[in-house]
């Protein structure tokens, strides 16, 4: 559990240092220099932001009530980066496609666009359950 912690706080400060491909916001960039991350989302990320510019607004868990230690497993997107270049159904449906070209271990089991409020509205990619361990050690 601890190796599996420091990887992914290592992988989230490395996304961190991203400029210009990945920005977020304040709470989101805390739990990805926290490690609170899903390593299967931190795969996501990369691999989207290595496609198109990514904006993230925030982490969470489906399940109500999960533990504080279980890592974090969707994050919403916005549906629109202004670096990409592209109008906003145009970067949903790039980032759409890349989502559905991933290897089947990293694949999300939901892609919508999900609403946080009135005309607030973001791309939310959710992994299963569970977060499996040691997917960025060196056998995985």
């Amino acid at each position: 559990l601890a190796s599996d912690l420091a990887a992914r706080k290592q992988t989230g400060a490395a996304l961190l240092a991203s400029a210009g491909q990945i920005s977020a916001q304040p709470l989101a960039r805390q739990q990805l220099a926290a490690g609170a991350v899903d390593t299967r989302l931190l795969y996501v990320i990369t691999t989207l932001a290595g496609v198109k510019p990514i904006s993230i607004a925030d982490f969470g868990n489906i399940a109500t009530g999960a533990s504080p230690g279980l890592p974090l497993r969707y994050v919403d997107l916005a549906e629109q980066d202004k670096a990409a270049h592209l109008s906003s159904p145009a970067y949903v449906a790039t980032l759409r496609r890349v989502l559905r070209g991933l290897p089947a271990r990293f694949r999300p089991i939901r892609v919508m666009t999900f609403r946080l409020g009135p005309g607030d509205s973001v791309l939310r990619i959710e992994v299963p359950a569970p977060s499996p361990l040691g997917l960025l050690g060196p056998a995985g």
